[in-house]
């Protein structure tokens, strides 16, 4: 048997080779003795690296999934409720060296996926694989538009921009965007724990689950991470701006220009029917009420008596004074003319 022979050249392109490959890791390597830090300087390093997404295009072909190619925008057009089990917390502690703890993890492991807790959109897309030793990378669409599922709230807003955490949970963007377009892009959602709170999570190795572990917060800083569903949100005008900028539209749409004309002409009828309701109760009214009654029976009728003033007359001619009565009364109204005597008038003595 004849023993191995290596030759020179072969010896120099292997080492050429392996060289390529360590140049060609990104400069990632893991930070030395992060498996004997403390719980506390783990969580710091956890803040800055976990779940740094890689820009599709500065990514190696080592480094990409092979899946459906992912796109640049899905809709998000929905309210989605998770069910209620992932509102109590289910925590997933990742495999060494992170140990991380992360909400409603969906990818724990290579080939197990656990969806329930995100909208189906979200999920269609998502893709979780390691970067690194000690980067957990994830790429999804952006959400285009954009509603935050029931629970989530937006701790980070730009413009029409959102990025939605789990309610009570904050945002740590990236340090260097990975999408000028998503500034939350790559960020990730944290929950720092009261001292001394502990629970139980779930602990998965680098292929499966392990049990359950009971993780406590001694130090202070202490989180757990969850993961950013960012996206566009729907403008006023039910449109979206154009990338290039411009003015924002803030028309209102038709069916509430609509819905405001019949508003008003619906209380345009209403205050004419009172008017006209108002005005024909006020003429019964008025001819309901009984005429002003009569004077008594005994009381004397008025008279007034005009009384010609004496006029001259010839002498020996007779003087007419007339006196008129008028009476206003019940009865007829009479009128009457008296003649005097001549010898009453008053004369001129010759």
């Amino acid at each position: 048997m004849q023993p191995w022979f290596i030759s020179p050249t072969a010896m120099v392109l292997f080492c050429a080779g392996t060289i390529a490959q360590l140049d060609g890791r990104e400069n990632r390597s893991p930070p030395k003795g992060l498996d004997k830090l403390s719980v506390e300087e783990r969580e710091e390093v956890a803040l800055k690296t976990v779940y740094r997404r890689a820009d599709q295009a500065s990514t190696t072909a080592s480094h990409q999934p092979t899946t459906t190619t992912t796109p640049y925008a899905v809709p998000l057009t929905t309210t989605f409720i998770p069910p209620e089990s992932c509102n109590q917390g289910q925590y997933t502690q990742l495999s060494s060296p992170g140990y991380y703890l992360w909400l409603n993890e969906p990818v724990p492991v290579p080939g197990t996926t656990i969806s329930d807790c995100y909208p189906r959109e979200f999920m269609q897309y998502y893709t979780n694989y390691h970067i690194n030793p000690t980067n957990v990378g994830s790429r999804v669409p952006l959400m285009s538009p954009l509603v935050c599922p029931f629970g989530w709230h937006a701790p980070f807003t730009s413009g029409n921009y959102q990025a939605c955490c789990p309610v009570g949970y904050g945002l740590t963007p990236p340090e260097t965007p990975m999408d000028p377009n998503r500034p939350a892009y790559g960020g990730t959602c944290y929950n720092e724990w009261p001292l001394s709170s502990s629970t139980y999570v779930a602990v998965y190795g680098s292929a499966s689950s392990s049990g359950f572990s009971l993780a406590t917060a001694t130090t202070s800083g202490f989180a757990n991470y969850a993961h950013v569903i960012d996206g566009i949100v729907m403008s006023t005008s039910n449109s979206l701006p154009a990338q290039g900028g411009g003015s924002e539209s803030t028309s209102l749409a038709p069916g509430a220009i609509a819905g405001i004309v019949v508003g008003v002409v619906a209380a345009l009828g209403l205050l004419a029917a009172g008017f006209f309701l108002y005005a024909r109760n006020r003429r019964r009214q008025m001819s309901s009420q009984a005429p002003p009654a009569p004077p008594p029976k005994d009381e004397a009728p008025v008279t007034f008596t005009t009384v010609s003033s004496p006029i001259e007359k010839p002498l020996n001619s007779p003087a007419e004074v007339e006196h008129t009565h008028t009476t206003f009364s019940e009865m007829e109204a009479g009128s009457q003319v008296h003649e005097l005597d001549a010898g009453h008038m008053p004369v001129e003595k010759p």
